[in-house]
């Protein structure tokens, strides 16, 4: 790259400062995200070496996972290409490098170029290097990639910054020895303004300044050297800096003096944020830095800035004359007070008094005339003027313009020493005749090094009508620059608060205190101070006095109309519609809209975003909290009724606004009309997974019933409290707080006996049998299950008999007794209406699991799915997610591998969004079962070992089982006997204990199969046959199936080819009635098998060959689909069909290889490549 050309550049990259791209006159803009600009400047650094993907991924995105950090990459590389062409990067798969051969000019490169520093020169100086230097320096437009904070970057920042440091301090030593005193000044404020605390270029200004003539600026430079020392060390000038300093101003010297840092000139008001961290208004700072620079130059400029109260505008200018102070300015400042505000001049007098302590000669410099117009404002200034000579007649307008000419008379002397920051806080409460000041010395400062900046509340212009046409008419003659701040974003205030340190702030927190304080810099000050001194939770912010003050002032201003409008509109809400709080004030629409206009005109209220719905809010929810606070209690009471009932009269679906209605009655003391939405709020809250807003009102359902009838002695009461206590009892269940859901069930069934209400007692056996199913207490489900049937039949109530004999038939399913169970299914059925699918969807989904059981895979899907259509019918989501899984279930047993995963993940997402744990855990499950047969055996043991953490504190033994038996079955196939049989055994004592015949049977054939694979026949035959006695007892075919396949190759294993050939012919035959396609395959491999070791090999090869068809399904659940293609090479070779055997053992390989591929850990890879070695 050539860094000078006679042609203009394609691209120039600017990396001092912001960093900025130009290509030719047109400036880029930016690259979508700070990486990739980051990136893009990190490989222009360092452009002479290719960088490793690895490297750069690590480097720029290490807190993310491989991948993902790698597709960041790639996808930056692609931002980067986009903008500036392909031929702009050169990569391959492991390199990436900027190609230098690419037309670009980049100023870091200039900068070190004209240094020397790239091959590390040290030269002395002369006329060409200084003049090198200096366009070195002005080259330095700021820190290096401002704004960015990598590792890397604040490295190479450090280090160009030392570079610019040194070119600064060789300058000001050279212009020194030339003589040049302007030259020294210039580029000893450069430095001084990076580093205040170098005592040595203090020396050289002081001396610059006496060289022109400038005592009064050798003083002031002696002063700002003792206020850094002091700021930052809090140590004076050392000692030989106080002897010379003595020596250079002579007369002049004052010893240094323990003071604070020089600040703005201003009182501080209540509430004043003093020296908060700046944050989050870089690009306004750029702004204000841009028209300072055209300022000292000599062309002033007038700047307004507006905002709303505690937006920063303060912080803002403090900020700024800090920067003007370090940069060779003077800023001073006059504010506006609202007592104050028909005091004519204040400000002006306060700037002019700050100006004139400064630099005495720039008044004593002016005509006499103009001095005494002076003290019409300041009379300290000629103490020996004697009354009679005094006069107040600036007062008057015709005299008003002589005085105006005297200030900016003495402004214009003024900056001839040093440009001028002149600041007037608060314009909303000047008056008439500072306002004319303002606008005559607006006029006359375009030619001037000053920068005139006026700070205004934009909701307090209505009161300031002259201010608001003054700045309209400035700013549309260009005399004027408007610049308007808007809130600080979350990232700014997450910043401040980790720079105040006031509190320890995790993100979910940070998020919570933005929504509150919404970027108002005040608001946000100081609630995080109330944060640090008051001992509220962590999730209750305070009202700062502070803000409350602010607040309460502003109300003070309100007309009756809008101030009994907003106080409705506080009980309202955050956000509400214009409707609504008419109603509720009893206003008409004229009213109501004068009140709005007028809250909207004085900031209190903002017409509605598309976020919140709603016709109106208010600009702070602060705002509305002390608005809120600020209301009687009584009459807020009162309005809290007048907003409900406007709630019910303004129309649409109550059941959307049941919170709302619940809250207002609530807050209103109608504790009758509270109660019933509480309960409409807590199933509107259910429906949509918001288990702790339901339990919430629950909660104070059960509150409001007891105030109202202390004792329950009423049986609408029990009746009301039994069936809320029912509908918590059912929430605990969901978030899985199985202690709190028993409790909610012993007061439910301690309120049935004590009121003797049975219609309460049914209630309680119906949710005690179902719990009990879901607890595995199968034969206490049943007890109950019939005692609730008896007492369903007598109270005449079929609706719960239907329900209360489905559970019994859940009860039979899983302990074996499938006839039993669809006797009372069916039964069930036969009581229900035909339209009562609430009823039905639960018979209909238990139906499914017993069809399951037997084998009728096909019925069980039916059924789930009309369960499904019911669940959705009603809009229960639970049951829905529950049906899903099942179908899922259904699926991976018919070998439909594909939709099984897509009914499993889909479902499992909702269950995880519902944060319903139990039927979470019965997901991840499902999901476990999937990877086992797609033979991703690790990922499955992952899954089931995530639904076990769940299951244990669940108490869902039989969720359990199915963990632990997954986990066994994926060891197996693993090879890892040992792990396998471990938690095999934990399944079967399991199962065993709570009785779940089909998991028994399961985790048996498990264990035997595991056995088989160590030679331990004698243990697997006693496994298998009992799981096979256990399946065909229960009826469970499946597993009846998949157990005589197992007892197959142990048969085929111990060379009893007869016995073995008995059994695997059955598990072929019951397998293709079912249309299980896994044991088929299994059971059509053995027989294979087996024909070939009695020398049957073309027999052998029919049952392979359907065996290779089979494999098809891709299910390795029971056995790997490698072990097909094995025994097919194995046949294929028997008959000399050498080349087609090669093919199957390549089809082997690559199974093996791609289930290798996916098991992470090396000792579970190495154990499942020595089980897949041995010999079938």
């Amino acid at each position: 790259m050539t860094q000078e050309t006679s042609a203009l550049p394609l691209l120039k990259f600017y990396l001092f400062g912001r960093p900025e791209v130009w290509r030719g006159s047109e400036r880029l803009a930016p690259l979508a995200t700070q990486k990739t600009q980051s990136l893009l400047a990190y490989l222009l650094i360092y452009r002479h070496q290719g960088h490793p993907r690895q490297k750069l991924a690590a480097l720029f995105w290490g807190d993310w996972n491989e991948v993902r950090a790698h597709h960041s990459l790639s996808t930056a590389l692609w931002r980067i290409r986009k903008q500036f062409g392909e031929a702009f990067l050169l990569s391959d798969v492991e390199t990436v490098q900027i190609n230098r051969l690419a037309p670009f000019w980049l100023d870091v490169a200039e900068f070190e170029q004209l240094l020397g520093q790239a091959r590390g020169e040290q030269v002395d100086l002369d006329f060409p290097t200084v003049a090198r230097m200096e366009r070195a320096v002005e080259l330095y437009r700021g820190d290096f990639l401002e704004g960015f904070y990598d590792d890397w970057c604040l490295d190479e920042r450090y280090r160009l910054e030392a570079h610019y440091l040194n070119a600064l301090r060789q300058l000001v030593d050279w212009y020194k020895r030339q003589g040049n005193a302007g030259a020294v000044l210039k580029y000893a404020q450069f430095y001084l303004g990076r580093d205040p605390l170098t005592e040595e270029v203090h020396l050289a200004a002081m001396r610059a300044y006496m060289q022109q003539g400038d005592a009064y600026g050798a003083r002031r430079q002696w002063q700002r050297c003792c206020e850094a020392r002091q700021h930052e060390l809090q140590l004076p000038p050392s000692a030989e800096m106080s002897e010379q300093a003595k020596e250079i101003l002579g007369v002049l010297y004052q010893p240094p003096q323990e003071t604070e840092p020089l600040q703005l000139k201003v009182s501080l008001r209540p509430g004043n944020l003093e020296r908060s961290p700046f944050v989050g208004r870089a690009a306004e700072m750029d702004l204000l830095v841009d028209l300072w620079r055209r300022a000292y130059q000599g062309h002033g400029r007038i700047v307004f800035l507006s905002g709303e109260a505690g937006i920063g505008k303060t912080r803002l200018v403090e900020e700024f004359a800090s920067f003007i102070r370090w940069n060779g300015g003077f800023p001073t400042i006059g504010n506006c007070y609202e007592p104050e505000r028909d005091l004519p001049l204040q400000p002006i007098r306060e700037i002019v008094q700050t100006l004139a302590a400064e630099d005495l000669a720039a008044y004593q410099a002016i005509p006499e005339w103009e001095r005494k117009e002076l003290t019409r404002l300041l009379p300290e200034l000629e103490p020996d003027l004697t009354k009679s000579e005094l006069s107040s007649s600036y007062l008057q307008p015709e005299q008003q313009s002589i005085l105006f000419q005297s200030i900016v008379a003495f402004l214009r002397h003024f900056v001839k020493r040093q440009p001028l920051l002149m600041v007037i806080e608060d314009l909303h409460w000047a008056a008439d005749t500072t306002l004319a000041a303002f606008h005559f010395i607006a006029r006359q400062v375009n030619s001037l090094p000053v920068l005139v900046i006026g700070t205004f509340r934009a909701e307090e212009l209505e009161q300031a009508g002259k201010l608001e046409e003054m700045i309209a008419a400035l700013v549309r003659n260009e005399n004027a620059r408007l610049i308007q701040l808007g809130r600080l974003s979350r990232e700014a205030i997450e910043e401040m608060i980790q720079r105040m340190r006031l509190t320890e702030a995790n993100p979910d927190w940070i998020e919570q205190f933005y929504a509150y304080t919404a970027g108002n810099a005040f608001y946000t000050l100081e609630t995080l101070r109330a944060c640090a001194e008051t001992e509220q939770r962590q999730d209750v912010f305070p009202i700062a006095p502070n803000v409350q003050s602010l607040i309460k002032s502003r109300l003070r201003h309100l007309s009756p109309l809008a101030g009994s409008l907003l106080n409705c509109a506080a009980v309202a809400g955050q956000s509400f519609d214009f409707e609504l709080v008419r109603i509720a004030g009893k206003l008409s629409e004229v009213q109501a809209l004068e009140g709005f206009d007028e809250l909207l005109r004085k900031g209190f209220l903002r017409e509605g975003s598309s976020t919140v719905a709603a016709d109106y809010e208010f600009v702070h929810q602060i705002v509305q909290a002390v608005v809120y606070h600020e209301i009687h209690h009584r009459r807020r009471r009162h309005l809290h009724c007048q907003v409900g009932e406007a709630l019910e009269n303004v129309g649409g679906d109550l059941s959307l606004q049941a919170a709302s209605l619940a809250f207002h009655f609530d807050r209103g003391g109608n504790p009758q009309k509270a109660l019933g939405y509480h309960h409409l709020a807590a199933r509107r809250a259910s429906a949509v997974f918001a288990w702790q807003e339901a339990e919430m009102h629950l909660n104070r359902a059960l509150e409001l019933l007891a105030s109202l009838d202390p004792d329950i002695s009423r049986q609408e009461t029990a009746d009301c409290y039994g069936k809320v206590l029912a509908e918590r009892a059912e929430i605990h269940y969901l978030q899985g707080d199985l202690y709190k859901r028993d409790q909610d069930l012993n007061r439910l069934s301690e309120l049935a006996t004590r009121t003797r209400n049975q219609h309460l007692s049914l209630q309680t056996l119906m949710r005690q049998t179902c719990y009990l199913n879901l607890d595995a207490c199968y034969e206490q489900a049943v007890a109950f299950a019939q005692e609730g049937i008896s007492l369903a039949k007598n109270l005449i109530d079929p609706e719960a008999q239907g329900y209360l004999l489905s559970q019994l038939g859940f009860a039979h399913y899983f302990l074996g007794k499938p006839r039993f169970a669809l006797q009372a299914l069916e039964q069930a059925l036969s009581l229900l209406p035909e339209d009562d699918c609430e009823t039905r969807r639960h018979i209909t989904h238990i139906l499914g699991y017993v069809h399951f059981h037997l084998g009728n895979y096909l019925l069980a899907l039916a059924d789930q799915q009309q369960a499904y259509r019911d669940h959705q019918a009603l809009g229960d989501f639970n049951g829905m997610v529950w049906a899903g899984l099942d179908m899922g279930a259904i699926y991976l047993q018919l070998g439909r591998l594909r939709e099984a995963e897509q009914m499993i993940k889909d479902h499992l997402q909702i269950a995880q969004r519902m944060g319903a744990l139990s039927v979470e855990a019965y997901g991840l499950n499902q999901v476990g079962g999937l990877e086992l047969k797609l033979g991703n055996y690790q990922a499955a043991i992952a899954a089931f070992q995530r639904s076990l953490s769940l299951q244990e504190s669940l108490r869902t033994e039989h969720g359990r089982i199915a963990a632990q038996l997954g986990i066994g079955f994926a060891y197996s196939h693993l090879g890892a006997c040992a792990a396998a049989r471990q938690w095999l055994e934990q399944a079967i004592a399991t199962a065993r204990q709570v009785g779940h015949q089909r998991r028994l049977a399961e985790a048996l054939i498990g264990l035997g199969i595991t056995e088989t694979i160590k030679g331990q026949f004698e243990k697997a035959e006693l496994c298998l046959c009992e799981a096979v006695q256990i399946a065909r007892r229960s009826q469970s075919l499946g597993n009846l199936a998949a157990g005589l396949a197992a007892l197959g190759r142990l048969e085929r294993k111990k060379g009893d080819w007869k016995t073995a050939l008995w059994y695997a012919l059955e598990a072929v035959q019951i397998s293709h009635q079912l249309q299980f396609v896994a044991v088929e395959m299994w059971g059509e491999l053995e027989l294979g098998l087996l024909y070939l070791a009695q020398g049957k090999a073309k027999k052998a090869l029919d049952h392979t060959q359907r065996a290779s068809e089979l494999a098809a399904c891709e299910d390795e659940g029971w056995i790997g689909r490698e072990q097909v293609y094995q025994a097919q090479a194995m046949v294929l070779r028997a008959l000399g069909r050498e080349a087609e055997a090669r093919e199957q053992i390549c089809l082997a390989q690559e199974i093996i290889a791609s289930k290798a591929a996916l098991i992470a850990d090396p000792d579970l890879r190495s154990s499942f490549l020595k089980k897949v070695k041995r010999r079938l």
